[in-house]
């Protein structure tokens, strides 16, 4: 199964996507859940694994160009409706994912299903249907360093017994 990790903010939440084996880190380059892409820059020199999605709300292209300058970007997230927009200014990308209206990613024709990081949702994932993947949305610390990873490490166990 592929994840991935949305909106990452903080050191933590990436380094526990690469222990999590995800597929793909997001970082959002506009909106509440953006972070300057020198924090991102610092954030990915500390761990390792993961594919670096850009998180595009607005589609501006000399912002994209910008971060892809500086970070290592291996794919772009964006809504379903700008990808013909933004597609032909970046062909080197290869990993587009597309979130569609209810909230769930497309990725070549495959989907990844939003998940909350809970008991309840890995007993309900591991009893439906196989699929594809899952999305998490991470959560920015309440402080520097302090961060409750309970309820995913309690997702993990429950979906990897």
């Amino acid at each position: 199964m592929k994840i991935k990790f949305n909106s990452i903010q903080d050191l933590g939440d990436a380094r526990y996507a690469a222990a999590a084996m995800a597929e793909w880190m997001g970082f959002a380059i506009d909106g509440e859940a953006s972070i300057p892409v020198q924090q991102v820059q610092e954030i990915i020199g500390w761990c390792s694994g993961p594919k670096i999605i850009l998180e595009v709300n607005e589609p501006n292209i000399d912002k994209i160009n910008a971060w892809m300058n500086i970070i290592p970007v291996d794919g772009i997230q964006c809504h379903e409706d700008l990808l013909a927009l933004l597609k032909p200014h970046f062909p080197e990308i290869k990993d587009w994912l597309l979130m569609n209206q209810n909230g769930s990613l497309l990725f070549q024709d495959e989907i990844l299903i939003p998940m909350e990081s809970n008991e309840a949702s890995a007993h309900q994932l591991i009893k439906g249907n196989p699929i594809f993947g899952i999305h998490i949305n991470c959560q920015k610390e309440t402080s520097v360093g302090k961060k409750d990873y309970g309820n995913w490490n309690d997702f993990f166990d429950i979906i990897n017994e």
